[in-house]
């Protein structure tokens, strides 16, 4: 049996493409919901049974860090009495995605129950404990916990192998290219007030958005750069409306003729967005490395990244201080423009190929969790 424990949005589109592999060749899985984001947010899922889908806990934490580890200890606690109820087979693989509360949560869940954790999107690092803060620290302690490790690429594969780690597979690209991969050539459903020339903002992470001083500076640049000539279209992350509206820097952006402010779009909708936008200004990873997929101008506002996807190409990091390094990019932007990714590979295929031929190691041997080498909680 493989148990998936998925938090966010994110983690559910990347999720999605191993979970619809392992339903084309009919193996069993369970998932189970940390209520970080609500079952609405994953339409990923809804041609999953609602059998195979347990939900840990209903109330989402607050947007505050507090918030967050209150919320982080109430749903461990909630998490055991579902994980027993759930009466989890001793013999399957547990698998988490990526940096979040949620991933951490997971790992630690399996680990209780002896269930070994296969953590896909691996081995990332920015090599900076606080920056980004805590997803570095996720990373570090979800790599240490987990027993399979896949990854999204060389970078990330080496730094795992540096450590030491076995059971390392690289899957050269991200899942997450098997959902951008077959949307790049759809027709986009433009918004009724999208102009010809728009470039996009997205900004949700908190480090950005919770900073006042920071975020009052990035609204000032954002608006100078609005004109009759570019739109911008802001994408209403919920942090990002919250802290919107405590700020006085951002009256002049939402109510600037030239500024489009839209909630969240669906995946694949927000896909065609930047496909044909100009650029793209976004503090998100994710948002990274579907850029690097499109080939469409990016700007990452963050000191460091721990992906390396389009840099040095179509992907621009902005690092200490971003106000000079934006205003260059936005007037050369179009020097950034690339080529879409094209792969002869799935990602996804790959990790479900590995998969089997881990859980028949597993039946085959036993206990995973017998060797005094694997790590303790």
């Amino acid at each position: 049996m493989y148990y998936f424990f998925i938090g966010t949005e994110a983690e559910a589109i990347k999720i999605a493409p191993v979970i619809n592999e392992l339903t084309k060749r009919g193996i069993d899985f369970h998932i189970f919901l940390s209520g970080q984001h609500q079952l609405d947010r994953f339409p990923q899922l809804r041609s999953v049974t609602v059998q195979k889908i347990s939900l840990i806990n209903p109330h989402r934490p607050a947007t505050t860090r507090i918030g967050h580890f209150v919320w982080f200890i109430k749903t461990i606690f909630k998490g055991t009495s579902v994980f027993q109820n759930e009466r989890l087979q001793p013999k399957s693989i547990g698998m988490v995605h990526g940096d979040t509360i949620s991933t951490v949560m997971g790992t630690v869940l399996f680990r209780l129950f002896k269930i070994p954790v296969a953590h896909i999107e691996a081995g990332l690092r920015s090599h900076n404990i606080f920056d980004p803060f805590p997803e570095e620290l996720n990373r570090i302690l979800v790599d240490r916990l987990s027993k399979y490790h896949f990854c999204p690429g060389d970078t990330s594969y080496e730094n795992l192998i540096k450590q030491g780690k076995e059971h390392v597979t690289n899957t050269i690209q991200n899942t997450l290219y098997d959902m951008v991969g077959p949307l790049m050539q759809r027709a986009l459903n433009t918004h009724p007030e999208l102009r010809n020339r728009y470039a996009v903002v997205s900004l949700h992470r908190q480090q950005t958005v919770l900073d006042r001083r920071l975020f009052a500076t990035i609204l000032d640049q954002l608006l100078k750069m609005a004109s009759p000539q570019l739109q911008l279209v802001f994408i209403a992350h919920e942090i990002t409306l919250q802290e919107l509206s405590r700020d006085e820097h951002s009256v002049g952006l939402i109510q600037s003729k030239d500024v489009l402010i839209i909630k969240r779009l669906p995946f694949e909708n927000f896909i065609g967005l930047m496909r044909k936008s100009e650029f793209v200004i976004t503090d998100s990873g994710g948002n990274q490395e579907e850029v690097s997929y499109l080939g469409v101008p990016c700007f990452i506002l963050r000191k460091v990244t721990e992906r390396t996807e389009g840099l040095g190409k179509n992907v621009v990091l902005a690092g200490a201080s971003f106000e000079k390094t934006l205003t260059t990019f936005v007037r050369d932007y179009d020097k950034y423009r690339s080529d879409p990714l094209v792969l002869s590979f799935s990602p996804s295929k790959m990790i479900v190929d590995e998969l089997e031929s881990i859980y028949k190691d597993i039946s085959d041997k036993g206990p995973p969790y017998s060797s005094d080498k694997e790590p303790k909680i």
